[in-house]
């Protein structure tokens, strides 16, 4: 066991650890937690009492954010403001929840506006951008962590930092941007060395940061530039970064993805988390494959597969909301029957069992 500071999770191989414990978590993607209308300009609806977030969750459970610069930008004093990101700090910490804390996203939704192409990789991370027009992130990313981290490094509330929501290091066609480049974005030359490169420097300078907390890489991991099948392993190898990532919206019990990224964790000896997952579901389920009900029976099911798995450390569905906007989509409220069986959730003795050579198909 390493020699770590109490309540900071750490690793040894594929296996997390808390307070000399083995670790494994579930919890929920808030990501518009640290909006605040009131200070900035906001990334989603605002929450108007976290303790209904950080309170429907078991302890030591996890939540995913947006901790980007926008969410510390003041739109009245026009100067940098935590206020809104410590108020979800304090939150957490009156519930023993911690927090995947992502540090930037890769279309720059929330972010500046500015899709990261190959070039963002290669060194345009050191300048600032304003693609979006809202002159909301006026440091550049590599300025923000060098703020974002020294403030939070001494808090046992951060269960990891993840460097980017779902990098890859694409190119963008002219006439796009920002999200618009999704479909757009032809994947160049040297892609995957771009990004491994990318991680070793941005890994390496958080590590320098704060060297008692975990890097999550934040990849999507169903086949991005750069990231493509065994590039994950690639990516991933990288001393710097301590648990892989994989989004699985697949609604089956076992999918394509997922059972590929358990396989490559394995690999690598390094833990995996599923940093989101879901599907769609309404009360009636009219015009949707499910209701919130079955969905809850489908997350339960999913959670009792990957968690037999002794690499898989965490499961994040996508997304709480504190009030339901209806109709058919992810979205998870207090109310869901998916809350409950979150917080009550007990995790299986992982089995080690292994997938079958040759068949990764997808069965409920």
């Amino acid at each position: 066991m390493p020699s770590i500071r109490p309540g900071f999770v750490s690793r040894v191989g594929s296996q997390l650890f808390l307070d000399g414990l083995p670790y494994r978590f579930v919890g929920v993607n808030a990501y518009q937690a640290a909006t605040q209308f009131s200070i900035n300009i906001g990334c989603g609806t605002e929450i108007g009492n976290l303790d209904n977030l950080f309170g429907g969750l078991q302890r030591n459970s996890m939540v995913r954010f947006w901790a980007f610069q926008s969410q510390a930008w003041n739109k009245n004093t026009r100067s940098l403001d935590f206020g809104p990101i410590d108020r979800v700090f304090r939150a957490a910490e009156r519930h023993g929840v911690k927090l995947v804390v992502t540090l930037g996203d890769q279309s720059g939704t929330c972010d500046s506006g500015h899709f990261h192409d190959q070039s963002w990789y290669l060194g345009g991370y050191k300048r600032a951008f304003n693609d979006n027009g809202r002159s909301d992130s006026p440091l550049s990313y590599w300025e923000w962590i060098h703020k974002i981290i020294p403030r939070f490094r001494n808090s046992a509330t951060v269960g990891m930092w993840e460097l980017l929501n779902e990098p890859e290091s694409s190119n963008c066609d002219p006439g796009y941007q920002g999200s618009g480049c999704f479909g757009h974005h032809p994947c160049p030359p040297q892609s995957m060395e771009t990004l491994r490169a990318w991680f070793d420097t941005v890994g390496a300078a958080v590590k320098q940061l704060d060297p008692d907390h975990l890097i999550s890489s934040g990849t999507l991991g169903t086949g991005e530039c750069g990231v493509w099948q065994d590039y994950w392993k690639v990516i991933h190898s990288s001393p710097y970064i301590d648990v892989g990532s994989v989004h699985d919206y697949d609604p089956f019990r076992e999918s394509f993805h997922g059972n590929q990224r358990i396989s490559h964790a394995a690999e690598i000896n390094k833990p995996l988390m599923f940093g989101e997952a879901g599907t769609d579901a309404n009360v009636t389920g009219i015009a949707c494959p499910m209701s919130h009900s079955t969905r809850r029976d489908v997350i339960k099911q999913k959670l009792d597969y990957v968690f037999g798995f002794p690499q898989v450390a965490g499961y994040l569905p996508w997304m709480w909301i504190e009030n339901g906007s209806g109709g058919c989509g992810t979205e998870i409220t207090p109310a869901d029957p998916v809350m409950p069986m979150l917080k009550s959730y007990v995790f299986p003795i992982p089995t080690g069992i292994s997938l079958p050579a040759g068949r990764l198909d997808r069965t409920l």
